[in-house]
């Protein structure tokens, strides 16, 4: 059979290995030198997991000259911690050359509050202020600035009234560990600061002025700054105030009272102004000539808590004024008086009316004459009704009150002595009536400045006989005349009192005592 040539090589490659001895078929050591492998021929991939051990690896077989630059980085080297605030990796001689976590400040002492001062070269961190010292043997000594504090929060600095003066001392709420208060240089950093208010010049902590402008609530932010430039915000907060204006006034416990006896305007600075008032209007004038009637008490309103208005109303609903602006303030004038020589119009003047943000107040009704013409000898209707005349020809029937406000005037009674007209109503009863030398009604009492006063009280009656005419009522009413009496007596002013009849043919009467508005609130 005839081999190929293939076939016969084969066999003599197979009996050739047959006939090495197995001796020579292992590599001395160092037969294969580094020289003699190809760069990159012996890859991570073709080693095996665990392959290479650190006991096959000889002592220094790896050197630092045979690692090549950045072989070795920052990921690939591990260790069991994380830094913490003041610590590091340290190299520990004494712990076997290992590197392990250590406090960067051992030997430091640490404290919110300065200890006392230790041996010379010693350390101390404040970590309230953040500023590390040293100690000289007998103080301790700053190394770096100190950021100057505050008292922190909104300090709130003390209300002032518009037109005050301010003072505020800022060093209490400012402090630097190497400046004084007066070393600081003080500056606006944010807000408004109080109108007229100034920051204080180089050496100083106050904060001065005279308060002027808009009243309100300021809120404002001052910087301290220390020589080194370091520097810390404080937070304030400031009430500006300015009380009403307007009329006489006064004060009683813990309200503030303006009296008004002409009319003006009560000014407010704030909105929803809480107000009380009583508000009386001008009395009238009693008739003139014979017998004649007096003249009604202006009229009178009041919402003071617990008191009450004209003719025993309650009193009336409280009072907020909406805007912070001028309220016109109107204060009535008495009615006029009146003389009579014969036959015409006598009676008294109508008061005129007191008013105050849409309250108004009617003034009293002017008293009859005995000389009226066309027969009409009643009073006139008002705040408080003026009194009828006496007459042989007819009834003189008092006028009428308002409710809230006033009484009705009197009515005369027949026409026999003392032939007396009626009395003026008042805030707080009706004229007398009949032939009794009629007294005016009565006024009524408010302590709204304070104490108890009585006002609005109607005009007594003109007589033609008797020893005297009609008394004027309580609060300000005007005594009536007989017939050798003369004018009848004013009422008084500013009480809304009514004027006194008069008594004779030719006699005047008097007048209404004007009227007042009083308004108060609590500071």
């Amino acid at each position: 059979m005839a081999y190929s040539k293939a076939r016969r090589l084969a066999d003599l490659m197979s009996a050739a290995s047959a006939e090495v001895p197995s001796s020579k078929r292992t590599l001395a050591d160092d037969a294969v030198a580094t020289a003699k492998i190809a760069d990159d021929a012996v890859t991570s991939a073709k080693i095996a997991d665990d392959a290479v051990v650190a006991a096959a690896i000889a002592d220094d077989a790896v050197v630092q000259a045979a690692i090549a630059d950045d072989a070795v980085d920052e990921a690939r080297l591990q260790v069991s911690n994380t830094g913490t605030n003041g610590y590091a990796l340290t190299y520990q001689s004494g712990n076997t050359g290992k590197l392990t976590w250590a406090e960067m400040t051992a030997g430091v002492t640490k404290a919110s509050s300065t200890p006392s001062v230790a041996a010379e070269g010693t350390l101390f961190y404040n970590t309230s202020q953040d500023v590390l010292y040293f100690s000289n043997g007998s103080a301790w000594i700053a190394l770096s600035n100190a950021t100057p504090t505050t008292t922190g929060g909104t300090v709130t600095i003390p209300t002032k009234e518009y037109g005050a003066s301010q003072n505020y001392d800022l060093g209490t709420d400012f402090s630097d560990n190497e400046n004084t208060d007066g070393e600081l240089t003080y500056t606006l950093a944010s807000g408004t600061m109080p109108t007229g208010t100034s920051l204080p010049s180089s050496g100083n902590t106050a904060l001065t002025g005279t308060v002027g402008g808009n009243v309100g609530t300021y809120n404002f932010t001052i910087r301290a700054t220390d020589e080194e430039n370091a520097y810390v915000d404080q937070a304030y907060t400031q009430v500006i105030t300015r009380q009403p204006t307007g009329g006489s006034i006064t004060t009683s416990g813990s309200y503030r009272i303006h009296t008004f006896t002409s009319s003006g305007t009560f000014t407010t600075y704030h909105a929803n102004q809480a107000v009380e008032y009583l508000i009386i209007a001008g009395g009238a004038g009693g008739g003139g000539g014979w017998q004649a009637g007096g003249g009604g008490a202006g009229g009178y309103r009041t919402n003071v808590s617990g008191q009450t208005s004209g003719r025993g109303a309650s009193a009336e609903a409280s009072m907020t004024l909406s805007s912070a602006t001028g309220y016109t303030v109107t204060v009535g004038g008495g009615g006029s008086s009146m003389s009579a020589t014969g036959y015409g119009t006598h009676a008294g003047g109508s008061g005129s009316n007191s008013s105050f943000n849409g309250i108004t107040s009617l003034g009293g009704g002017g008293g009859s004459s005995y000389w009226d013409s066309g027969g009409s000898y009643n009073g006139r209707s008002g705040g408080c009704g003026g009194g009828g005349a006496s007459t042989n020809n007819g009834t003189g029937y008092g006028g009428s009150g308002t409710s809230g406000q006033g009484y009705d005037g009197g009515t005369e009674g027949t026409y026999t002595t003392p032939y007396s007209g009626g009395g003026g109503g008042g805030a707080g009863g009706n004229g007398g009536s009949g032939n009794n030398l009629n007294a005016g009604g009565t006024g009524t009492s408010s302590n709204i400045t304070g104490s108890a006063v009585t006002r609005a009280g109607g005009g007594g009656a003109g007589n033609y006989n008797g020893a005297a005419g009609g008394s004027g009522g309580s609060g300000g009413g005007g005594a009536g005349k007989n017939y050798l009496g003369g004018a009848g007596g004013a009422g008084s002013a500013n009480t809304g009192g009514g004027g006194g009849g008069s008594g004779n043919n030719g006699a005047a009467s008097g007048s209404g005592g004007s009227g007042i508005v009083i308004i108060r609130y609590t500071t």
